[in-house]
């Protein structure tokens, strides 16, 4: 064998393939490149990769004859017809659980009302009417659809009203049947709301809730004239019926109420009122301002509206009349401001006021929420100066001695709310008295007034001067 120089042609062929092994070891080094990149772990031996749908696939060594999970065979990254399954099966499986979970929570309400449904029925058993209402209103509750719930309560309402009927306890009973008609409709309302659910969006059902809120939807009962009570006043007498007996039926229920809070049965004019209430918190005076009547002086009325269970029996009527005696004056402010009643016309006898609330009773009258107003006030009165004073010393208003003039009060009456009238009446000696807060002296006030006819007496007049005036006549409004 020759050790020259080698052939041409073998020169070349031994070219070749040194450039063809250079040539693979480039390939080597530029496949991963197509795939991979170097990120900062890569320094210290490791990669990662770009997954066809862009993101970044694990960490691993460089080294390794590793193959990223998104390029293997079954890999996390899913498309066409394998995504739209997997869609599918995700959207199964949370109607699965959404099935399970209401299931769950209506075994639950079931368990709860069964439950409430027995001691209803216990407490009805051993006698104890009004628990067993309170039990069998919360097993209705958990389960509005059920007869049985339904007839236990009916049974339960029946057995209490036969007991406060032979109690006579009239207040009491009117608020009670309130209380039931609002479960009921409660009720009545969740198990529609509960019959809608499966078919209507949440933001139907809010806008559904939004509109039953609404004042639109609001209803008012024709309840002809009313009066409010004030401090210690705890009585109900609601007669929308002229028949004679129940009538007669009625006043000697509230007769025997009214004796026994202390208060003049004579007081209340029922030629001019058919509905009345009282929801004081005590019939004890001295309890009722501490624990109620002063907290309605900062708050308009509102303490007692949200306070007093009684103030149910007020809400959604409508009255051609609505007077108010002292304390109901606040009451009755409540009432209207928060549109839980209407009324065509308002009367407040010797009421508690201050600067605030006269201003809202003459934007009432203003705004045409209130079509009239007339405040009739007793000299020697206490109620109305001193409830002023009071809402008076606590705005840091100087103090006014003067207020216990009844011109004073009706002026500053009329220059804080002009839309209302004053009607001012003697009573009494120099100083204030709770007689003259009495609502019998106020119905006797109410009656007749004085209106001069402006006719000369015949036979009186003199030449070049005139007649002596006819005294007045009493005439009533």
């Amino acid at each position: 064998m020759s050790t020259g120089n080698p052939h041409p042609k073998q020169r070349s062929v031994a070219g070749k393939r040194r450039w063809l092994r250079r040539d693979l070891s480039l390939m080597g080094a530029l496949i991963p490149a197509l795939f991979m990149f170097s990120t900062p772990a890569a320094a210290q031996g490791t990669c990662s990769a770009r997954c066809p749908d862009g993101s970044m696939s694990e960490t691993y060594s460089c080294s390794a004859n590793y193959v990223p999970r998104c390029y293997r065979r079954g890999g996390n990254i899913a498309s066409g017809p394998d995504r739209r399954q997997q869609e599918i099966q995700r959207q199964q499986l949370q109607q699965q659980q959404e099935l399970m979970r209401r299931q769950a929570e209506e075994a639950e309400r079931k368990r709860k009302a069964s439950e409430a449904d027995q001691m209803g029925m216990d407490a009805l058993n051993r006698g104890d009417n009004r628990a067993a209402v309170n039990h069998l209103l919360a097993a209705l509750e958990s389960d509005p659809q059920n007869a049985a719930i339904r007839a236990h309560l009916d049974r339960a309402n029946k057995a209490l009203q036969d007991e406060l009927e032979d109690a006579r306890a009239a207040a009491d009973l009117l608020r009670l049947r309130q209380e039931i008609e609002d479960a009921t409709a409660a009720a009545d309302l969740q198990a529609t709301r509960e019959e809608l659910e499966d078919e209507m969006t949440a933001q139907q059902l809010a806008a559904i809730s939004k509109d039953l809120r609404g004042h639109t939807w609001r209803q008012y009962r024709l309840s002809g004239n009313g009066f409010i009570g004030g401090t210690s006043w705890l009585v109900g007498y609601n007669v929308q019926d002229a028949n004679p007996a129940i009538l007669a039926k009625e006043k000697q229920m509230l007769q025997k109420q009214m004796e026994l809070s202390g208060k003049e049965y004579d007081g209340v004019d029922f030629s001019r009122y058919n509905f009345v209430l009282g929801i004081g918190a005590s019939t004890n005076i001295l309890l009722d301002l501490k624990n109620r009547v002063v907290f309605d002086e900062f708050k308009n009325g509102q303490f007692s509206a949200r306070e007093q269970a009684l103030y149910a029996s007020l809400k959604d009527r409508q009255f051609g009349e609505l007077a108010c005696h002292s304390n109901g004056a606040m009451i009755c402010l409540a009432a209207l401001e928060n549109q839980d009643v209407i009324a065509d016309r308002v009367v407040l006898y010797g009421p508690q006021i201050t600067r605030e609330s006269l201003q809202m009773w003459n934007e009432l009258v203003r705004s045409g929420y209130v079509k009239s107003l007339d405040i009739y006030v007793n000299e020697n009165d206490p109620v109305p100066p001193f409830s002023l004073a009071l809402g008076d010393l606590f705005s840091n208003v100087p103090e006014q001695a003067e207020l216990l003039s009844p011109n004073t009060l009706k002026k500053l009456i009329n220059e804080t709310s002009p839309k209302i009238a004053v009607h001012t009446f003697s009573c009494g000696a120099d100083s204030p008295t709770l007689d003259c807060h009495d609502m019998k002296v106020y119905k006797r006030d109410r009656g007749c007034f004085a209106k001069p006819s402006g006719k000369t007496v015949p036979g009186t007049a003199l030449p070049g001067k005139g007649g002596v005036i006819e005294p007045p006549l009493p005439y009533c409004r």
